[in-house]
This record gives C-alpha cells, structure tokens and sequence, in this order.
C-alpha cells in the first residue's frame, strides 16, 4: 500500500468522523432550539386586592367631604343643639337677644365640621396615592412576567440561532478550504509519487 493511499483512506476517515459530527450537533441543536421555542413563559395576573384597594380609595376620595357621613352627622348634631338652644332662649327673657350668639355658635360648629371633613378627604388622598403606588408596582410586575420576559427569551432564542448559523458557516467553509487543500496535496503527492 503506497503512501497516497494511506493517505486518501486517513482523509476518508477523518471527513466521515467530521460529517457524523455534525450530523449529530445538527440534530441535537435542532431538538434544543425546537424545546426552546416551545418552552411556555410564565404568566402573571394583576392582584385583585391591589386592585380593589385601589379602586375603593378612589372611589371614597372623589366623593365629597361635605356629603361624608363625618360632616352630615356632626352637621345634624349641631342642627340640633341649635334648635335646642333657640328653644331655650324663647322661655327666658330676652331670648331674641340670644338668638345672634346661638347662629354665630352654629356657623363656627358648621366650619368646624367642615374642616373636619376636608381633613378626612386629605387622608383619603394620601390613601389614594399609597393605593396608586401599589397598582403602579404590581402592574410592572405583571409587565415583567407577560411582557419583557418571553421578548427577552425570543430575543435570546434568535441571537443563539445566528450564533450557531454563524458557526456552521465557518465550520462549512474551513471543510472546503480544507477538503480542497487535501486534494491539492494528494495530486502533487500522486505527481511525484514513484511508480510501483
């Protein structure tokens, strides 16, 4: 058996090893990139409590202070002791007299009571904001889930694709480059070869 000959069969063999090789990387990458694209993401749903917390402090703040039941009682409560005093004043001498200190009791008690109202409408706001930052978090949260993290994993399936696309290309054009040579080398080895 002469040199060029040991020589083909070592090419042979090394060209089969290689086209096994990726034979098999090619279906082992196939399967990975198929599993991965049929990978479920995981979902989330917006919190119901967060929700609801939310819209109930929305819906207390945006009513009216002066139609709470804060104000409306304490108004009616002041009503009374109005009338109460008014009462009062007209089984006593000179009970009109009294009746200018009674009202001007009764609207300081009515701004009081309103004041009281607005106060408690500033709590709701404050309640409110603190509802909105709890939505505006948890919203993000279900973006992250159902939004930012299957772009991302698509994002990441393509840029390996490419990758290995690339890889193969390269491997492919060195086998070619090399299939090539090796041919080159056997002529020129089967040139000057002696003949036996």
């Amino acid at each position: 058996m002469s040199f060029v000959a040991i020589a083909v069969g070592g090419a042979a063999v090394s060209a089969g090893t290689g086209l096994y090789q990726a034979i098999s990387g090619g279906i082992k990458q196939h399967k990975a990139t198929k599993a991965l694209e049929n990978l479920q993401t995981p979902t989330a749903t917006p919190s119901k409590a967060i929700n609801d917390y939310y819209q109930e402090a929305l819906s207390r703040y945006g009513a009216s202070p002066y139609q709470s039941r804060l104000y409306q009682m304490q108004k009616q409560n002041i009503e009374n002791n109005q009338a109460t005093s008014l009462n009062a004043a007209t089984d006593r001498r000179g009970g009109l007299a009294s009746v200018g200190a009674i009202n001007a009791q009764t609207n300081n008690a009515l701004q009081g009571a309103g004041v009281a109202a607005e106060n408690q409408n500033a709590q709701r706001f404050g309640q409110l904001g603190q509802a909105a930052g709890q939505k505006n978090a948890n919203d993000q949260y279900v973006f992250g889930i159902n939004k930012m993290l299957p772009y991302q994993k698509t994002a990441q399936l393509l840029s390996g694709k490419a990758a290995a696309g690339g890889q193969e290309l390269n491997a492919g054009l060195q086998n070619v480059v090399g299939g090539a040579q090796s041919a080159a080398e056997m002529g020129i080895a089967k040139k000057y070869a002696p003949i036996k």
